[in-house]
């Protein structure tokens, strides 16, 4: 198992420390689903300067309590209000767990929009992809095929697409464009991935079990009924979009056909 947990935000200077508090709790909740790394990116919008934004990103193969506690990048967050944020916790089930390169984030460019990749699941036919597409890898992790077949589709939410319909195995992505700060998200029938709207209207969480969400939300703004007005899984099969004005939609009418496991493996 892995974890993925977000935060799309569209929230006040004064609201900022407490919503670093809750994306730091979700990190830490999502450690029971993976503790040998950790890792984010998050898209920074200065209080000051807000068309000075940029992409912050780091990892390493240490668990979530431990990394948001000795990270500078992420502690720094505290004081660099965001608009968006996707974090994963991982369980190593292929390349070293050892190795901070295989954690998540994992980053490409499609077209000219440079993105980070989170997965939850595991692949079982990144040899064949690869050898189809003519791609390479820089790790030995089999998330980072997924962000290889963006790149070479060209497009974030037609590569995810691809990623459903051609990866083989179980699988929830959760991907941030660098440039336009949205997320896009998507799962197959075997991963969860849920969405929460606060009811400030100007928070949105995701994770990939409501329980991370749930103790999360409760340990860091108070009781979940009073903070919570929409929590539900997203389907499977489609990309959706989150937007940085926190709206989200299906990018694609028709549902991805997913490849399903040979039985017996």
């Amino acid at each position: 198992m892995c974890a993925i947990v977000g935060i799309q935000c569209d929230i006040t200077d004064h609201g900022w420390e407490s919503t670093h508090d809750l994306m730091t709790q979700l990190l830490i909740e999502a450690a029971e689903r993976g503790m040998d790394a950790c890792g984010f990116a998050a898209s920074t919008e200065p209080y000051d300067a807000p068309h000075r934004g940029r992409i912050v990103t780091d990892k390493a193969a240490i668990p979530s309590p431990a990394f948001v506690q000795r990270n500078m990048l992420w502690r720094r967050l505290r004081h660099q209000r965001c608009r968006a944020i996707v974090g994963h916790t991982r369980a190593a089930c292929s390349g070293s767990a050892t190795d901070p390169a295989n954690a998540h984030p994992h980053h490409g460019i499609a077209g000219a929009r440079r993105f980070s990749l989170v997965h939850n699941g595991w692949f079982t036919n990144v040899d064949e992809v690869l050898r189809r597409h003519d791609l390479a890898m820089r790790t030995t992790v089999d998330s980072e095929c997924a962000a290889r077949l963006i790149e070479h589709v060209g497009t974030i939410p037609e590569g995810m697409y691809r990623c459903l319909a051609e990866l083989r195995g179980v699988q929830a992505l959760a991907v941030l464009d660098h440039r336009t700060r949205t997320t896009y998200l998507c799962r197959d029938d075997n991963r969860p991935l849920w969405i929460c709207r606060l009811r400030d209207r100007r928070r949105v969480i995701y994770a990939s079990t409501p329980n991370i969400i749930s103790r999360a939300v409760e340990k860091r703004l108070g009781r979940f009924g009073d903070w919570v007005g929409d929590c539900h899984p997203l389907a499977p099969g489609f990309v959706y979009a989150l937007t940085s004005e926190l709206r989200l939609f299906t990018v694609f009418s028709d549902r991805a056909r997913l490849e399903e496991e040979p039985r017996g493996s």
